[in-house]
């Protein structure tokens, strides 16, 4: 490697990346900048004094599959410390759908529709199987309704949509099926599930009925881990800690603000930190973007396409619970109902049987809220507690120890057709630019790609081909 690496973004994509690189080009200078005053992005871990730690909502890792990263993970902690999900236990998942909290799945069950509806989303279903797919300029609407029939589409997937997002399912884009997972619905007994599973257009339509006894044959294979002693900051901190010992130059309050592009090359990499101070690599040797492709394109140069804003914020809220939540062995559930703002709750003494501390047991519910919705954290907090006693989950507002809200500065990702084009028009633009000793990670750094897994797994494969 001739010149110096920047890796922009501390998140773990970044994080991952730096490390890779590292290994790769162990005599290199690499800086990786991160605009947060802390690395990690959402894999952070709030500190509450006597109250404890409290994860800002859920995260684990999840194997991808290749060695070198899965190994790069595990080795971050002692074997001993991490607790591992796998088999059918591997994520457990459910849904609160109709004013009902589903723990067999966490797509809708529509078996639990009354009769006449169920019967007409049957029918639909299965007469749907014979029409043409959504092409490429689909909305939403119209990937659920090529997928399910009209009537599941606009009766029961829809409906989640526009409250998780806050937008018609028309004005979507079909990446919305990613949050929640939208892809699949419940139709049918294990019995009749089982025989159906021959044909691959029903199997990657419909869900099994019961998580907690899906075949593993049907099952992805990778299990997930998380760290025995309670906070996934312990692998954001560990991660630091060896770019640290690898000589890796470590910024945090701190930005791009220019690049010196000459002949498809960048030469140069202007940094700013908060007080405004700057400094120079050079000559850049490789640059490893790995965040909102945005501020990428305008460093650039580049116009910027119109993109539809996000509609929603994200609140965590941090809870402890006198008693585990009423939820069986789920670790989280999603929230399908309007009008609630839950969108999932997460109990972290299900997959981390360290969590509980003296004062009681930690969840984690995530509430969506408008833009412009200026009410205080106490409030936000207050919303929780009444949301987990709805649903359940407590019995009296008296079961919560403690509660504390944190907004987060980022908007929940917009799903607009609007905002995903503009995504992929800026990805588009900067290909195009051919820039030799660029790259490209995270986030639709490729086309539809949104997990975790897909984006270390992108990452890896983008740092072996240098």
């Amino acid at each position: 490697m001739k010149g110096d690496i920047v890796v922009v973004g501390g998140g773990v994509a970044g994080l991952t990346a730096a490390l890779l690189l590292r290994r790769k080009f162990p005599d290199a200078g690499i800086t990786l900048v991160e605009r947060a005053r802390s690395f990690g992005g959402l894999l952070t871990t709030y500190d509450y004094g006597r109250f404890g730690p409290f994860d800002c909502g859920m995260h684990w890792i999840t194997e991808t599959g290749i060695k070198e990263i899965d190994d790069l993970y595990l080795d971050l902690l002692p074997e001993q410390d991490w607790v591992f999900l796998e088999g059918a236990q591997r994520d457990l998942s459910g849904l609160f759908y109709r004013g009902r909290l589903q723990t067999n799945t966490q797509y809708p069950d529509l078996r639990h529709l009354p009769s006449e509806d169920y019967q007409a989303c049957l029918g639909d279903f299965f007469a749907n199987l014979n029409r043409p797919r959504a092409d490429g300029n689909a909305s939403f609407l119209d990937f659920a309704r090529s997928r399910f029939g009209a009537k599941v589409a606009e009766s029961v997937i829809a409906p989640i949509a526009a409250k998780v997002h806050g937008a018609d399912a028309e004005v979507l884009d079909p990446m919305a099926r990613y949050l929640p997972l939208l892809d699949r619905i419940t139709l049918f007994d294990e019995d009749i599930f089982l025989n159906l599973m021959q044909s691959p257009e029903l199997r990657t339509r419909l869900a099994f009925p019961e998580q907690r006894r899906l075949p593993l044959s049907y099952a992805s294979g990778r299990r997930s881990y998380y760290p025995r002693r309670y906070g996934i900051g312990r692998v954001i901190d560990a991660m630091v800690a060896q770019l640290q010992e690898a000589n890796v130059e470590l910024l945090t309050g701190s930005r791009i603000s220019a690049f010196d592009l000459h002949d498809s090359t960048i030469r140069r990499v202007e940094i700013e930190d908060a007080a405004g101070e700057k400094r120079m690599v050079e000559p850049a040797g490789l640059v490893l973007w790995t965040v909102d492709a945005a501020a990428l394109a305008t460093g650039l140069g580049l116009p910027l396409p119109k993109r539809t804003p996000p509609r929603r914020r994200t609140i965590i809220v941090s809870m402890l619970l006198k008693q585990p939540p009423r939820m069986a062995d789920l670790y989280c559930f999603f929230c399908g109902d309007a009008p609630f703002a839950t969108y999932r709750v997460t109990n972290f003494t299900a997959f981390c049987p360290a969590a509980p501390r003296n004062d009681g047991y930690p969840i984690s519910v995530e509430l969506l809220v408008d833009l412009n919705d200026k009410r205080s954290p106490n409030e936000f907090a207050q919303q929780a507690g009444e949301e987990i006693l709805a649903f359940g989950l407590i019995g009296s507002p008296e079961e919560v120890v403690f509660a504390r809200a944190e907004p987060l500065a980022s908007g929940f990702p917009s799903m607009a057709r609007g905002s995903i084009r503009g995504l992929e028009e800026i990805r588009e633009m900067i290909e195009d630019k051919k820039i030799s000793n660029l790259l490209r990670g995270g986030i639709l750094a490729k086309k539809n790609q949104f997990f975790q897994h897909d984006v270390l797994i992108d990452i890896h494969q983008k740092v072996a081909a240098i």
